[in-house]
């Protein structure tokens, strides 16, 4: 088992097992945005495009800042994704931070979550970023835990969500 973490790249809208992966994700769950569910394969290849110019900070709307989807890989198989964003506005720091992840249904409660967390917490460290903010609804178990086991510090709770900030590796895991 090789599980690695990758950057979009443009020519992922062709790629037939994203598309399932981004099929099989909900739209909106606790919290994490996925915004190729649903999308027919052109339009996947299209989102793919937008959200390769966003990485770039190409055309970004108003309030929107520079972030990267990461896709996780067990061997060739996408079993996850996060959303790395470089930068924290006033609404990121309600909901959304730095980091955001999801696994896919089918692949939930194995371990990849934790995995993934600590993948994009070594990916924002080679990308300057020496802190980083991730935001989890109070309700989702399963992400508290990966955040605790990855050293997050729990800096305030709302009714709705926990903040969690994380120091960055100095240097990669091994």
């Amino acid at each position: 088992m090789r599980v690695y973490v990758r950057p979009l790249k443009r020519t992922d809208g062709q790629d037939p097992a994203l598309y399932a992966m981004a099929q099989e994700c909900p739209s909106v769950e606790n919290g994490f945005l996925n915004g190729a569910h649903g999308l027919s394969k052109h339009a996947f290849a299209s989102w793919v495009l937008r959200q390769d110019e966003i990485a770039r900070g190409v055309k970004l709307p108003p309030d929107f800042v520079r972030q990267t989807i990461y896709w996780l890989y067990d061997d060739d198989r996408p079993v996850g994704s996060a959303k790395l964003r470089y930068e924290l506005t006033a609404a990121l720091r309600v909901e959304g931070g730095n980091i955001g992840y999801g696994i896919r249904p089918s692949e939930r409660g194995k371990g990849y979550g934790r995995l993934l967390l600590g993948l994009m917490l070594q990916e924002a460290g080679r990308q300057g970023l020496e802190r980083v903010l991730v935001t989890i609804n109070n309700d989702n178990l399963p992400s508290l835990r990966v955040a605790r086991s990855n050293g997050g510090r729990l800096a305030r709770q709302t009714e709705e969500r926990c903040y969690f900030w994380f120091d960055t590796p100095k240097e990669p895991l091994t």
